[in-house]
């Protein structure tokens, strides 16, 4: 099954880095949803037993559950 994350490299990773794990996602059978600019990385929809796998790459700073996120007053 397969959840949306947000997957956040390190500083500095290199953008052939970038690409190759942009194309492991796809491999996996995710896809990117969107790409961010005020930090390097992008939210996906990926399976379960992939994220392990993107956690664990060297150039990977985190992967999180993507969440919907409300204020309240």
């Amino acid at each position: 099954m397969s959840k949306n994350y947000i997957v956040q490299f390190k500083e500095n990773t290199p953008e052939d880095v970038v690409a190759k794990i942009k194309s492991d996602v796809a491999a996996a059978g995710g896809s990117i949803k969107h790409e961010y600019t005020l930090i390097p990385g992008f939210s996906c929809s990926l399976p379960d037993d992939h994220v392990s796998v993107l956690s664990a790459h060297p150039n990977i700073a985190n992967v999180e559950p993507d969440q919907e996120v409300s204020i309240s007053a």
